[in-house]
C-alpha cells in the first residue's frame, strides 16, 4: 500500500491488524456455517459474539483509515506540484485519482478494506 509497517520484522501476530482480520475472518465462517447468527438483528444487536464483531472491523476500518491518511499526507506534495514517480503503489493511485474521479476516503477505504483483507483471505486459503 506505500506504508511500511514494518510487520515482517516484528512477525504476524505482533500488528493487531493481522490478530483482528484473522478473528473477524474465523467469526464469518462460524456465522456462514449456522443459520441461527444469519439473522443480522439478532447477530449484531443481542448476541456477544456480534457486538464483538462489529468492533472489531471497526478496528479494521480505523487502522485502514489511518494508513490512507498518513500515506495522502505523504503523497499530497507530490499531487500539488505534479511530480509523478514512475510506479506508484495501489493506494497511491486511489489517491492520485481522487480529484480526478472525485473519489471520496470512505470510497477508498473500502477498496483498501477489500484488497488488504480479502488478498490475505485469500492467500491462505492457497
Amino acid at each position: 500500500m506505500g506504508v511500511k509497517l514494518e510487520a515482517q520484522q516484528k512477525g504476524p501476530d505482533s500488528l493487531e491488524y493481522v490478530k483482528n482480520r484473522e478473528k473477524v475472518t474465523e467469526m464469518m465462517m462460524d456465522r456462514f456455517k449456522s443459520p441461527w447468527l444469519w439473522h443480522d438483528f439478532t447477530y449484531f444487536n443481542i448476541l456477544p459474539v456480534g457486538r464483538h464483531f462489529v468492533k472489531l472491523v471497526e478496528s479494521l476500518h480505523k487502522f485502514t483509515t489511518n494508513v490512507i491518511t498518513r500515506r495522502w499526507e505523504e503523497i499530497r506534495d507530490e499531487v500539488d506540484e505534479k511530480k509523478q514517480q514512475k510506479r506508484h503503489s495501489f493506494l497511491d493511485l486511489l489517491l492520485l485519482a481522487k480529484e480526478v474521479n472525485n473519489l471520496s476516503f470512505e470510497d477508498i477505504r473500502e477498496e483498501v478494506d477489500t484488497f488488504m483483507f480479502e488478498g490475505e483471505f485469500f492467500k491462505e486459503l492457497v
